[in-house]
């Protein structure tokens, strides 16, 4: 059953690449667009919890797996009562992008450092991805804006997605700061990953408040959408693979 664990992953990228493509470029919503990338992925996330006996929290292999649940779930939260296919599509294809990755990085588990032993630990990541799943879902459906192909609600679900996202997000500070006390005594340690978090926290502070500013909605909302998720990305990814720092990922 080992072996057919990164196979499953790689199962659950080439479905949602495949449904991704076709709702980005087509629209709609296909029979079998969620059920596939959802199912082999949800299935190649419980056998890693059986593996480790705790969720998929730590490392690159496990949050881009768990980004990529969440991602397609959240999107279909928001995409699916607008039939808002393409928006969809792009996080199907976002999705696929990460579980290649997971699939290509599955190291044994290990135990979890103590730390980590804690429910504020788990709280703090799960709302932190839940929130970088909302704001792919906004910077997507500002992407599809920007290509001339907005719906009616289509800004309705950017805002709402954004939204989400910041509610999430702060929650996620809040709970890591209770973490970092419990772990190191102190709530803030002032490392490069919370610097570039309390960026990521003010940007949608002041994005989710664009709709009420002149001259703010339409493209320029959407590109400050596209360039928030760039942001999310850099402190997830790019804090992680390029600069030291206390937090695997």
């Amino acid at each position: 059953m080992e072996a057919l664990y990164p196979w499953g992953l790689r199962l659950a990228a080439a479905a949602a690449a495949g449904w991704g493509f076709t709702l980005a470029w087509r629209g709609g919503w296909p029979r079998g667009c969620l059920a596939v990338p959802v199912g082999a992925a949800l299935a190649a996330g419980m056998w890693r919890t059986a593996q480790t006996g705790r969720p998929p929290l730590t490392g690159l292999h496990e949050t881009t797996l768990l980004l990529g649940i969440l991602l397609v779930v959240t999107a279909a939260l928001f995409c699916v009562r607008g039939g808002h296919g393409r928006a969809y599509g792009l996080c199907l294809l976002g999705a696929a992008t990460l579980w290649a990755v997971s699939s290509a990085t599955n190291p044994r588990p290990a135990p979890d450092l103590p730390a980590l032993q804690t429910w504020w630990f788990e709280i703090h990541v799960a709302t932190s991805f839940a929130s970088y799943a909302c704001f792919a879902v906004g910077a997507a459906a500002g992407l599809v804006h920007l290509a001339g192909g907005e719906r009616p609600g289509n800004r309705g679900v950017l805002e709402a997605a954004n939204r989400w996202g910041f509610a999430w997000f702060t929650w996620g500070m809040v709970s890591g700061g209770i973490w970092a006390y419990l772990a190191w005594g102190t709530y803030w340690l002032w490392h490069v990953k919370e610097l570039w978090s309390a960026i990521v926290w003010t940007y949608y502070a002041g994005l989710i408040h664009l709709p009420h500013m002149a001259g703010w909605r339409g493209r320029r909302q959407s590109w400050a959408s596209v360039v928030g998720l760039g942001l999310v990305l850099f402190t997830y990814l790019g804090v992680g693979l390029l600069m030291r720092n206390t937090h695997q990922f």
